[in-house]
């Protein structure tokens, strides 16, 4: 498997232009490929974690929260989180409930995207 590598100014530098804070943010490397980036207003943090995917240099940057369990050595995150398409689910079956079921079956739901909902109930999609 062919790992791409990037350096700390270049993985700063992108994603200072992909994320577009509103206030400065701190990124660091901290060991094993892993960096911290501390934010300093919660609207930028929750933009980093609910947007996306991000790519850097056509390569997925994984974002999550910290957690008291995170261990740098650990070479491989025990959890993702994953944006999920239904191109081809029936606009019936487009409604809150019914999508809340699915990300509860898939796993712990984050963010449900309703511009879909909003579409079909302004008559947009059909």
């Amino acid at each position: 498997m062919n790992r791409f590598n990037i350096g700390y100014v270049a993985l700063n530098k992108r994603v200072s232009s992909l994320w577009r804070p509103s206030k400065p943010f701190h990124l660091m490397d901290i060991e094993n490929k892993y960096f911290l980036a501390k934010f300093q207003c919660i609207e930028d943090f929750e933009k980093v974690l609910s947007q996306g995917p991000w790519l850097i240099y056509r390569q997925y940057l994984t974002v999550q929260p910290w957690t008291k369990e995170f261990n740098p050595l650990q070479p491989y995150l025990s959890m993702v989180m994953a944006w999920i398409r239904f191109p081809g689910l029936p606009g019936f079956l487009y409604k809150r409930g019914v999508l809340e079921e699915i990300g509860r079956i898939i796993g712990k739901l984050i963010k449900l995207d309703l511009t879909q909902i909003a579409d079909l109930e302004a008559g947009w999609l059909e």
